[in-house]
């Protein structure tokens, strides 16, 4: 079953776009803190993409903006991004000029989003 729900705080603000079929579509990314356990249990952050279709997307583009905190009940979908022209660094050392190579990605496609709490506008950056 491919099932996940998280809760963040939105990154940035969102736009809608639309596909050439005319499908409305946005998507944004959630900070979701993650607590580490043991000795030196510090906080850390992971940024989640979220892609939210049709109605969904609208919804999201009207109702969140930077700061949002919300959850999101939604499935993974997985993927391959090329990239070219970078350089690849092992270990600091260069091992090669210019490189080619594929990176996994992951994307929630969002089913259910619930707003919990509106930033105050004095918080929300431009």
């Amino acid at each position: 079953m491919n099932q996940t729900v998280i809760s963040g705080r939105v990154v940035k603000n969102l736009s809608l776009r639309k596909t050439p079929g005319g499908d409305a579509v946005t998507s944004f990314i959630l900070a979701v803190d993650r607590k580490n356990v043991g000795k030196d249990a510090k906080e850390k952050v992971d940024f989640i993409t979220c892609v939210a279709w049709r109605n969904k997307g609208i919804y999201c583009c009207n109702n969140l903006r930077q700061g949002t905190e919300v959850v999101v009940e939604g499935n993974i979908h997985t993927g391959r991004r090329e990239m070219k022209g970078f350089k690849v660094i092992k270990e600091g050392v260069d091992t090669s000029n210019e490189d080619n190579f594929t990176l996994p990605t992951f994307e929630i496609y969002v089913d259910k989003v619930r707003v919990i709490k509106q930033p105050s506008p004095s918080t929300v950056i431009s």
